[in-house]
């Protein structure tokens, strides 16, 4: 059985990516035809808690996102001379040596390798395979002393369609909206940081099929979606969570 936590749309970690050796961290996101939108605080409750955390997002004058603050972390991140993100490091704002999640990256022609920060020691967690277009179409996570593979299929947005392990114990079925994804302008790698896998590509999330074992068969997960007069979204809301994006 899936489990619900890995069904969630949006996980705040704080709270891909290649195209072939070339500027390969904004690959992606240079292949629009309209302006991206420049998001630039997000808040994010969980139902039944009484307690509410906000992300605010710094831009360099290049227009990069390097630095997220929320209620207690910060979160920097570093590019290269090719403007890729090489690193993201995050960790407690009152005490800026302990890290919360850190993690570096490596770029490899077609492929990722992704290093998570362990007691002090950068470990490889898991390499990215990527077309043409610089977007994952697989994944090699290392869990215990196996490999997990993961598989990518796309819409012509670039939004993920359909997602699957090599086991099947992972198998989603994704549905989109038509207006922008409000993380669409963020680095991919940034993207994948902050929301694995579930928010890449142009357009919003509106419900995720996916299999559930226990039952032998496909549930449906809804998203209510909530937009400004421009179209942009404002409100997410899942079975679990409630996020607001403000621009």
């Amino acid at each position: 059985m899936i489990k619900f936590s890995k069904l969630i749309l949006v996980s705040f970690l704080i709270l891909l990516t290649s195209c072939r050796n070339d500027n390969s961290d904004t690959a992606f996101n240079n292949s629009q035809t309209e302006p991206a939108l420049r998001l630039k605080k997000i808040s994010y409750s969980t139902k039944g808690y009484n307690a509410e955390f906000t992300s605010e997002i710094k831009y360099d004058i290049n227009d990069r996102i390097i630095q997220i603050t929320s209620n207690s972390t910060t979160t920097d991140i570093v590019y290269d001379v090719q403007n890729r993100i090489v690193q993201i490091d995050g960790y407690y704002t009152d005490n800026p040596s302990v890290h919360t999640n850190s993690k570096k990256y490596e770029y490899i022609a077609d492929e990722i390798i992704i290093s998570g920060l362990y007691s002090g020691v950068y470990k490889q967690e898991m390499t990215l395979f990527l077309n043409n277009s610089g977007l994952p179409i697989k994944t090699e996570q290392n869990v215990g002393d196996s490999i997990v593979e993961t598989f990518f299929e796309y819409d012509n947005n670039m939004n993920i369609i359909h997602r699957y392990t090599n086991d099947f114990y992972e198998n989603n079925y994704y549905s989109y909206d038509d207006k922008k994804n409000p993380y669409y302008a963020f680095p991919l790698v940034l993207q994948n940081y902050l929301n694995g896998f579930n928010l890449i590509g142009k357009n919003n999330v509106k419900w995720i099929k996916y299999f559930d074992s226990t039952v032998n068969q496909f549930k449906t997960l809804n998203v209510l979606l909530e937009y400004d007069p421009n179209g942009y979204l404002t409100r997410l809301e899942n079975v679990q969570s409630v996020i607001h994006f403000f621009y």
